[in-house]
């Protein structure tokens, strides 16, 4: 059964309301099907003010800045209750290119897949479909070059597409981890669960904003380090589990000594569970 009628696009709203915009008008322009689109915006904690003339598009708005996760989970409740068999969560800050979406429907409708990306093109070069996990470096490392989808850990959480048979055995993405790693720990869910992963065959997608700060600490620091341990914990060997507990005091440590205060904060509030937005004195 073709899903071009079943396909619902979630965008998730933070930030500057022009930003949302453009990605809506390269959503409608490319959208194989303009008349009906079925566009979901999730406000998040920020009115798109500018949205007003996007009459076809269904706004959900939220009160406050709930987290990607929960974010996401709000648009994907809602896109699923109307019919949607694949729902593609995009940032808002990620460029649509032409032939993306039937790329995407086309990978999706096999029985085993769960979840499809797409190559994406970031600041800081190409990435093919997702990455995989350092369980000793508690980092993630993310295919630079073309990569058998079946060699992935998970796929990149900028642009989603979830079947909705994935998400009836899965589940909704994490919401206590905030920001950053819910797509690593969904793709992990979706293989254990028996779902294959597909990358889209495509124009690569544009994602203008970049991952890291070149170095510096940023608020994405907090979330990047703290919730790494987390995932590990839940989801490395038992060797790498031992690992963490043994390195987690060892790194923090380090951290205070250099001046890197917010890794610090994040390895201190792993150790106690900490969970949810950031501390607002960092």
């Amino acid at each position: 059964m073709s899903l071009l009628n079943d396909t619902a696009i979630v965008v998730l709203h933070f930030g500057s309301p022009e930003v949302t915009e453009t990605a809506l008008e390269t959503i409608r322009h490319w959208y194989p099907n303009p008349q009906s689109p079925r566009v979901f915006v999730v406000e998040h904690g920020v009115p798109s003010v500018t949205l007003e003339r996007f009459r076809d598009v269904t706004r959900i708005s939220l009160p406050k800045n709930l987290g990607y996760g929960a974010g996401n989970n709000q648009g994907l409740r809602v896109a699923l209750d109307a019919g949607a068999r694949l729902v593609i969560l995009v940032n808002n800050d990620v460029r649509i290119t032409p032939g993306a979406f039937e790329a995407m429907r086309r990978a999706a409708d096999q029985p085993t897949v769960g979840i499809v990306g797409f190559p994406v093109r970031e600041p800081e070069g190409m990435v093919w479909g997702g990455g995989r996990v350092s369980w000793w470096a508690l980092k993630t490392h993310l295919a630079r070059q073309p990569t058998a989808p079946a060699a992935l850990h998970y796929i990149h959480g900028v642009c989603l597409g979830l079947t909705r048979a994935c998400v009836e055995r899965v589940g909704m993405l994490r919401e206590d981890f905030f920001l950053y790693w819910e797509d690593v720990d969904y793709g992990l869910r979706a293989r254990r669960a028996g779902f294959t992963f597909a990358v889209a065959h495509a124009s690569p997608l544009l994602h203008l904003s970049s991952l890291h700060g070149a170095g510096r600490e940023t608020p994405k620091t907090y979330y990047l380090v703290r919730n790494a341990v987390y995932l590990v914990s839940e989801w490395g060997t038992l060797p790498a589990r031992w690992w963490v507990r043994v390195l987690t005091p060892l790194r923090r440590w380090v951290a205070t000594v250099r001046g890197k205060r917010m890794v610090a904060r994040a390895l201190a509030d792993a150790a106690r569970g900490v969970v949810g937005p950031a501390p607002t004195d960092l």
